[in-house]
Order: C-alpha cells, then sequence, then structure tokens
C-alpha cells in the first residue's frame, strides 16, 4: 500500500512539474496538511465529547438499563455463559447504538479478551467472537451521532435525516452477515 501512495504521490509531482504547475501542487499538499489538521481537531473533539456523554450514561445508571435489555436479546444469540463477557458485549453494542463507536471500543476489547478466554487458546475463533465482530461491524445504530456531529460541522442543513438510511442499512447488514455466519458454520459441520 505504501508503495501504491509513493508511486501516485511521486506522479502527480512529476505530471505537475511538466506541466509548469509546481507551485500548485505544493500549495495543494499545504492545502490538504491544513483542512487534515482542522479535521483531526473536531473529531478529537467529537471523540472527547461523546466519550464524556457515555462516562455521563454509566454514572447515571443509563447504560445499564440499556444493556440490562440488550443483555436479554444477546443471551439469546451467543452461547456464552461468561458474565462479564456478555455485560461488555451489552455495553459495546449499547454504545455503537447510540453511535458513539469510539466509545464501545474499550468495552469491544474487553469482551473480546473474554470470548478468547473461553475459547481457552484455540488457533481459530470462536462461533460467539465471530458473531460479535459481526455485531461490531455492522454496528446497528438507531442515533448515529458521529456522523450526525460531522453533517452538521460541515454545514448540512439536516444532519439527522440521515437516521433511517443508517438504521435499514446496518440492520440489512447484521441480517446477512448473521445467516452468512450460520451457513459457513453449517458447511463447516457437514
Amino acid at each position: 500500500m505504501n508503495t501504491i501512495f509513493v508511486f501516485f504521490l511521486a506522479s502527480a509531482i512529476i505530471y505537475a512539474l511538466f506541466c509548469g504547475n509546481p507551485n500548485e501542487i505544493f500549495d495543494i499538499i499545504t492545502k490538504s496538511l491544513n483542512d487534515s489538521g482542522a479535521f483531526i481537531i473536531k473529531i478529537a473533539f467529537l471523540t472527547g465529547f461523546f466519550s464524556g456523554i457515555m462516562r455521563i450514561a454509566e454514572e447515571s445508571g443509563i447504560t445499564d438499563k440499556l444493556c440490562g435489555f440488550i443483555k436479554k436479546i444477546i443471551g439469546r444469540i451467543f452461547e456464552t455463559k461468561n458474565e462479564t463477557a456478555k455485560n461488555y458485549i451489552s455495553l459495546n453494542i449499547a454504545a455503537n447504538m447510540i453511535g458513539i463507536g469510539n466509545a464501545a471500543n474499550p468495552a469491544g476489547l474487553s469482551a473480546m479478551e473474554e470470548l478468547d478466554r473461553d475459547n481457552k487458546g484455540r488457533k481459530f475463533p470462536s462461533r460467539d467472537m465471530c458473531k460479535f465482530i459481526l455485531f461490531n461491524t455492522c454496528s446497528v445504530q438507531i442515533i448515529p451521532t458521529t456522523v450526525m456531529s460531522l453533517r452538521a460541522l460541515y454545514g448540512s442543513k439536516n444532519p439527522s435525516d440521515i437516521i433511517l438510511p443508517v438504521l435499514i442499512v446496518s440492520i440489512s447488514s447484521l441480517v446477512f452477515a448473521m445467516v452468512v455466519l450460520k451457513l459457513a458454520y453449517r458447511r463447516k459441520e457437514e
């Protein structure tokens, strides 16, 4: 990947030099650096803000209530008897559902560690580990707060009009992924 990036960058610079526009390429590079720096600052602010919201939700008991509801559903989907893993999975899914995926990462990593303990050091991931990866990747979001915030930062007139499409796409991809996983395991068992 680095080779491809260097190739494209070198090609663009050489093209600019031969076309007589070397200043333009360096202006674009400088502008891109400024834009990416501003973007990183905005993302860092949003991450900190929503991590703080998640912390407040944890301390006020909101996440416990949401996790309790999610845990009932998880009990039917995941086979693990490890309550700590179920708690972390619930917290991760709850954070993803309200759109603060960055705050979900620590719970997701802890859940995967617990599921790995249940897997007893096997070379391949367990079925529960695969399911959790799918849940995490599909990230069913009721309120995609990060995307809505970015849309608002960049001047969207209605940043929340993305809620329904995100919900439909994330649920559809999760259902499809679970069906494929079930078929893959059924084939493996045959």
